[in-house]
């Protein structure tokens, strides 16, 4: 129980922390990225508040979600302890990663800044979890293979000029965020990303614009918010981290 609650604390925290980022860096985002927008200082923080707030919510009802492991085919039950490592990669991913959606549909660019800071709180609760929830060795493994088998694809994608580097920056992070419910789960938010993007570049071409660029962070963050919930709620975690 006191693992538990360390790790709901933890969840709160990053909430905390992000809003308090936001309400600091808020301002000159708007600024650089979105000057002719109608949004408000105000907007962002009510929108990470929300989103960071849904994210918890959504994960106290995933108290027994698994985590770590590959998530192929295993049998168990979870722990419930192992919840809140779950919940607060959820609500990192909402509280910050709505505004990259935001910003990456309107003006193509994914800040470096809500990248960094999503990659530098991923990878405080991947290193501190194992010590807090007392997972095996190879909890790290599948969350490196994960990050790993999201970043080559975009790699690739960026080399042939398809996508841009903010993606590349960001498939690592949200690969590594998703490995943390299971490598299964981010597998299949990863396929869950090419299979929106195709599906946009076919309205596309039945419009005859195909030639219209657009931008693909939005498909990787969404798949990634889409999956987190749906391994949260168990759909794609059926009872087993695979340890």
């Amino acid at each position: 129980m006191i693992a538990n609650e360390a790790q709901w604390v933890l969840a709160i925290a990053m909430l905390a922390a992000n809003l308090l980022w936001v309400g600091l860096r808020g301002r000159s985002l708007l600024e650089h990225y979105l000057p002719d927008s109608a949004l408000s200082h105000l907007s962002l923080m009510w929108g990470s508040t929300v989103s960071g707030a849904a994210a918890l919510y959504v994960g106290s009802w995933g108290a027994h979600t698994p985590v770590g492991g590959w998530g192929f085919g295993a049998t168990g039950t979870g722990a419930s302890l192992e919840g809140g490592t779950v919940t607060a990669i959820g609500v990192s991913l909402a509280s910050l990663g709505w505004m990259s959606i935001l910003i990456d549909s309107r003006v193509r660019k994914l800040p470096d800044q809500l990248t960094g800071l999503l990659a530098v709180e991923v990878a405080v609760l991947v290193l501190v979890s194992p010590w807090t929830i007392g997972v095996a060795s190879q909890w790290f493994l599948p969350i490196v293979a994960g990050a790993v088998v999201w970043t080559l694809p975009l790699a690739v994608g960026q080399r042939l000029g398809q996508v841009g580097l903010g993606d590349v920056k960001l498939a690592p992070v949200l690969g590594a965020a998703l490995a943390t419910c299971s490598f299964r789960v981010a597998l299949l938010g990863l396929a869950a990303a090419f299979v929106a993007a195709f599906i946009r570049a076919l309205f596309l071409t039945v419009r005859g614009a195909l030639s219209e660029r657009f931008s693909f962070g939005p498909y990787l963050m969404g798949s990634a918010l889409g999956c987190w919930v749906l391994a949260t709620l168990g759909p794609l975690s059926p009872g087993s981290s695979g340890l």
